[in-house]
């Protein structure tokens, strides 16, 4: 047998340029771990390249002045952001809690001033039932009056307005640093579509209260039917937008970490005490993420090459190579004869 020479085996990060042929040796099953790679890699440059198109398609020329229309909806947009909304939106938040209580103890009956009969009647208790949802009611229209100017806001920019709506420009087409305008504008979309059904559903669920505002009217046809169904309809908008809004940002933060600051959800548990320290561990020892994504990856916007993470995304095994034979990264070491037999053909 003639004498083989050792051979070089080094690995190095997937680029494009070697991932048509890493390709071919890699089995072409759509379940194998071979191939996992090889997507991840392919959505990876889609990212980056999607991240730099967006930064390219913002108009980041001498923009015109504001017209009557964009001053305005500035000036309310700034006008909402005073310190006083903020304080107001906690008291908003504890009288939904108190009220909602209320609202919940009554409605199961959990409540000591009287007993029903036989038709449903019970003083004082169906008077104050009634006057909780009301106030419950009116509480839910004020938080969608506050963020009204903002949904609207950003419908128009992303239906209406002549500046540019890609991923990362604002309302003028400028770059942004905010995460919501880095949101996809076809996501962005079905966020808006979402909320705005919660605003305007909440505000014709108030227009029922109005009609339908004593006990009796609106607990018999046609007021059950009418009331009922925007108040679900209410509720499962705001819900499905929220989540659909922080899974949006979610893949963002993955997709460029460090980039973004966190959620609000994620904020909360790293600032909390006790559950805080065993978020960290638990992040630490690599735990999955609240929303998880398969995007694993970190993209830098405007990098030639994608860097894939090293221990969500293991390098591939080549077939054939035995496992002493993998070496660390960037690292090149000779093959031993016992291991330079595993390439004779």
């Amino acid at each position: 047998m003639p004498k083989t020479e050792p051979l070089e085996v080094q690995t190095e990060p997937l680029t494009p340029r070697r991932e048509p042929a890493d390709r071919k040796r890699r089995p072409s099953s759509p379940g194998s771990p071979g191939s996992r790679p090889a997507v991840l890699g392919s959505r990876v440059r889609r990212a980056s390249h999607e991240l730099v198109v967006a930064q390219e398609a913002c108009d980041d020329d001498a923009l015109p002045p504001p017209s009557r229309t964009e001053q305005a909806r500035d000036d309310l947009l700034q006008f909402m952001e005073r310190p006083c909304w903020a304080r107001l939106a906690v008291v908003h938040l504890v009288w939904i809690i108190g009220d909602g209580a209320l609202f919940f103890f009554l409605l199961m009956n959990w409540q000591a001033m009287c007993t029903p009969d036989e038709d449903g009647l019970c003083e004082p208790r169906n008077w104050w039932y009634n006057l909780s949802i009301q106030v419950l009611n009116v509480l839910f229209t004020y938080g969608v009056l506050v963020t009204m100017p903002w949904r609207l806001a950003n419908a128009h920019h992303l239906c209406c307005s002549p500046c540019s709506s890609q991923a990362g420009c604002d309302f003028y087409g400028r770059p942004s640093h905010a995460i919501w305008f880095h949101i996809p504008p076809a996501h962005r979309k079905g966020v808006l579509l979402l909320l705005l059904g919660n605003t305007f559903g909440q505000f014709i669920n108030q227009a029922t209260r109005i009609v339908y505002s004593d006990f009796h009217s609106q607990n018999i046809y046609p007021g059950n039917l009418w009331t009922n169904v925007f108040f679900c309809q209410n509720f499962l908008c705001a819900f499905s937008g929220a989540a659909y809004q922080a899974m949006q940002e979610r893949q963002l933060r993955r997709v460029q970490p460090g980039r973004f600051p966190p959620g609000p959800l994620e904020a909360a548990l790293e600032g909390s005490g006790l559950v805080g320290r065993a978020y960290r561990k638990w992040r630490a020892r690599g735990g999955r993420s609240l929303f998880p994504q398969h995007k694993a990856v970190a993209v830098a916007v405007g990098a030639s090459e994608p860097t894939l993470n090293a221990r969500q995304l293991p390098e591939p095994r080549p077939s054939g190579i035995d496992d002493r034979t993998r070496r660390s990264s960037r690292e090149v070491q000779p093959c031993s004869a016992e291991d330079s037999r595993a390439f004779d053909l």
